[in-house]
């Protein structure tokens, strides 16, 4: 079940799964799931670390030992490249700052690396992140009571970052995000309509009622005319058609000695001669 888990309200298949929502889907479900579903896995309690790598992950210049490293850590990140998203191609990215922020100032935590810290939101409506990175960090610290808590706190919140490619959880459900875009689409549509109406009905009420009842009788004099003139159009053909005394309409159709046919046909004759 870790495996097909999403955070609490967020439901995938309220919206047509077309490939780009599965991509933001799948992309959110793997930083939750080594943010935090990947410690609920039995087997991992028979390790000391964990190293999450991504298929762009290198060490570049001269190799050293990451283990010897991790004597004295209990997490470290190594990273190449730096790079900032912006707030314009994420809306709803500086969210993450205030919740960073606003965490550390409700339970008076002082970070460990405020250079870091601070570094990471020093440009404005920006995010400094790290990219062809892999972790190494100690089971045991992710276990710990102030770092469960942290990841609760951001569990609840929604709000795992993406990359450039992907749009950031806004801070709530994406089904309720929809939910409001289909309201606010429904909204705007009756508004349009009770535009439409009053436009209609100030129309109406400005229109003289003789001038009114002069177009109505105008729409019907060019029915009846146009009436009138199929009629002329079906005489003529009738006249180019029908013989010219109604007996010799038995000779319009050739006799045809299949019965079925023959009875079709006579009855056609007797409706024509009703009708003429």
């Amino acid at each position: 079940a870790i495996f097909t888990s999403f955070p609490k309200g967020f439901d995938p298949y309220l919206n047509e799964p077309t490939w780009s929502k599965r991509g933001k889907w799948n992309y959110h479900h793997m930083c939750r799931f080594w943010f935090k579903l990947i410690l609920d896995i039995p087997l991992i309690n028979k390790y000391d670390y964990i190293m999450r790598l991504d298929s762009d992950s290198k060490v570049t210049g001269v190799w050293f030992n990451v283990f010897d490293l991790m004597k004295n850590k209990t997490a470290v990140n190594f990273a190449n490249v730096e790079q900032a998203d912006t707030e314009a191609i994420l809306p709803g990215l500086m969210k993450l700052k205030t919740f960073t922020l606003d965490y550390q100032k409700k339970y008076g935590i002082i970070p460990k690396n405020p250079i870091r810290l601070t570094r990471a939101f020093d440009i404005p409506d920006h995010i400094r992140l790290h990219n062809t990175n892999f972790d190494i960090f100690e089971i045991e610290l992710f276990k710990s009571q102030p770092v469960t808590h942290w990841i609760n706190a951001v569990d609840k919140s929604f709000g795992y970052c993406a990359t450039s490619q992907f749009q950031p959880y806004s801070g709530f459900p994406k089904h309720k995000s929809v939910r409001n875009d289909k309201q606010l689409a429904k909204f705007q549509d009756e508004i349009q309509a009770n535009k439409l109406y009053e436009t209609i009905m100030t129309s109406y009420l400005n229109l003289n009622p003789n001038q009114f009842i002069d177009q109505l009788i105008s729409i019907r004099q060019k029915q009846a005319q146009i009436l009138e003139e199929l009629l002329q159009l079906e005489m003529r053909i009738l006249d180019k058609f029908l013989p010219p005394e109604l007996d010799q309409q038995e000779t319009i159709v050739a006799l045809i000695a299949y019965i079925p046919l023959n009875n079709k046909r006579y009855k056609m004759i007797q409706d024509a001669k009703r009708q003429w």
